[in-house]
């Protein structure tokens, strides 16, 4: 997710769980992984912005 405007606190939420199963799947390549931890940051980020978290 690269824009938050128009997410409610509930979607980021739930797309933080997506992306944690994501990262435990053993196939994944390590940009792949590195990727899901950085969308997983920045979700956390917003959320603690939004005093959401």
């Amino acid at each position: 997710m690269k824009n938050f405007d128009y997410v409610s606190s509930a979607e980021i939420k739930a797309e933080v769980q997506r992306l944690k199963a994501e990262i435990d799947r053993p196939e994944l390549s390590d940009a792949t992984r590195d990727a899901a931890h950085w969308g997983i940051d920045r979700a956390l980020d917003e959320l603690e912005k939004r005093g959401d978290l």
